[in-house]
């Protein structure tokens, strides 16, 4: 009730029930009756298949009366006066009733949320002082919502909680300021476990029995922490900034924003964040642990070290002075799950790089079993600087590049000599192919490496270099198109390898549907 009243689209909707509920049994039916009370779900009929007849890839054959009705079945075309509602006023309020047409019922969610306000009591007699859609927020406690009141100041005041209920009980601490936490993990010599959104240390305590006596929370008045902003040279992220708040700016950004250079790098962060874990995930999980767990096929880990991100690690002095030094993001990882990071340092924030505002080019690429909710096969970060070609030959020359992968070692891994045979060569196919067979030798895997698939895994890896060029042409056609000077075409691609830029990381999540025959 509260996530639908929050945001009643069908996008939102679909995009929040997605990490709850189970694939295999009871998810349509659950999201059609969801769908039914999105306020853009308009008047399109659905038949008892539970399918919307427009979505429905039976649609030209079908022979539903609310099929046909509406213009499917056949093939044929519905007319303006089969389209018209001329349901009656008092049956459209009684019953949410928008269209009958030969004994089919269409009922459309606007309707029903009509004839529900209707039954609400007006506002004098107690009633909601808005749509039912704000009850939820109406409801619930001021004292909660206010950052002024005395129960928020009692919540940003540090805590210490110890359970003595067990004999493995651990003791939780809530620092209230960076000093503080700095100060934790200086005192106890690293021996404390930094919690967030307990998306990893709650899989290693229940089913790796990992016992951590001394786990931190910090707090959210720690504003360096959880901060997320956009500086004219780098985007400052805090390391425990929700991933759905980092994807929510960067989408904001994207759209908002006339810097061309801000929008080519909050895009491929928010296009890689969309298809990480769920959105139950996403709210509590967060990036500095995400780097922190060093996991060899994490999503964002690479795309972070192709930018140049930097991180700024913290610590403090036995005086209480917080010194911080920078890590380049691609020598953060040692080696398998061991980082640079010492234990009474803490990972502050990350740094990433704003790019140039035309010629350099970054994207994201992945790979899963499944595009929702999986461990990704192989994933990838690749950026390029491009210039016209010094010698007036009319084409372009490669600047600059790097590329990092996951899923291809034990760390996330650059490839050096695959970005050297790029550099100084021109931006054409021939450059890419022959890139590409140095990235196949970079990147051996022996037969027996963990997760198997070795062919498959470094044939991915080397369509995304390819796939990567395409993508540069198509950006560069904009480029070219909107510079103020005068730039040489882009190289010419043919019209069935133009489909090679596309991506779902990129595109609009497709609705859900389904169809049943029995």
């Amino acid at each position: 009730y509260s996530l639908l009243a929050q945001n009643p689209t069908r996008a939102y909707m679909e995009e929040h029930l997605d990490g709850n509920l189970c694939r295999c049994t009871g998810y349509r039916p659950i999201w059609d009756a969801s769908r039914s009370l999105c306020v853009d779900a308009g008047d399109e009929p659905v038949g008892p298949c539970g399918t919307p007849c427009r979505e429905c890839p039976e649609r030209e054959t079908c022979t539903l009366d609310c099929n046909v009705a509406d213009g499917g079945g056949g093939g044929g075309t519905a007319s303006e006066e089969e389209k018209k509602v001329d349901a009656p006023a008092d049956a459209q309020k009684k019953n949410g009733v928008v269209g009958t047409k030969d004994g089919v019922c269409c009922t459309s969610s606007s309707d029903k949320m009509k004839a529900y306000l209707s039954t609400l009591p007006a506002e004098a007699d107690g009633g909601p002082s808005g749509t039912w859609l704000e009850q939820p927020n109406e409801m619930f406690p001021d004292e909660l919502k206010s950052t002024e009141t005395d129960v928020a100041a009692e919540a940003a005041k540090p805590l210490v909680v110890m359970d003595k209920s067990a004999p493995r009980g651990a003791t939780w601490f809530k620092p209230a300021s960076l000093v503080e936490l700095l100060g934790l993990l200086r005192q106890y010599e690293g021996g404390c476990k930094i919690v967030v959104g307990n998306t990893e240390v709650g899989i290693e305590t229940k089913f790796k029995q990992a016992f951590y006596p001394r786990l931190i929370y910090p707090s959210h008045s720690i504003e360096s922490l959880y901060s997320v902003s956009f500086a004219p040279d780098s985007i400052q992220i805090g390391a425990c900034a929700p991933l759905s708040s980092i994807q929510h700016e960067c989408e904001r950004v994207a759209e908002t924003t006339d810097n061309v250079a801000l929008k080519r790098i909050a895009e491929p962060i928010k296009n890689m964040l969309r298809w990480f874990a769920s959105s139950q995930i996403r709210n509590v999980a967060c990036l500095g642990g995400n780097l922190v767990t060093a996991s060899p096929i994490s999503d964002m880990n690479p795309m972070l070290a192709c930018m140049g991100a930097k991180l700024v690690l913290a610590s403090v002095d036995s005086e209480g002075v917080v010194t911080r030094r920078r890590v380049a993001v691609s020598d953060f990882f040692l080696r398998y799950r061991i980082v640079d990071l010492q234990p009474t340092e803490l990972v502050e924030s990350i740094e990433i790089p704003i790019i140039q505002q035309s010629l350099e080019y970054i994207s994201p690429f992945k790979q899963a079993r499944r595009r929702e909710d999986d461990i990704s096969i192989v994933t990838s970060g690749m950026r390029a600087v491009i210039a016209p070609d010094p010698s007036g030959s009319g084409s372009y020359i490669i600047k600059d590049a790097s590329m990092a992968f996951g899923g291809m070692a034990p760390t996330t891994v650059m490839t050096p000599k695959t970005a050297q045979a790029l550099v100084g060569r021109a931006l054409d196919a021939d450059t890419f192919r022959s890139a590409a067979q140095v990235l196949m030798d970079e990147l051996y895997l022996p037969e027996a490496v963990p997760g198997g698939q070795v062919e498959y895994r470094r044939a991915l890896a080397s369509s995304y270099l390819y796939q990567f060029y395409l993508y540069i042409v198509s950006e560069l056609e904009l480029d070219v198109k909107s510079s103020s000077s005068a730039l040489p075409p882009a190289p010419s691609v043919s019209d069935d390898e133009r489909s090679g830029a596309e991506s779902f990381l990129c595109s609009a999540k497709p609705s859900v549907g389904g169809v049943q025959k029995y």
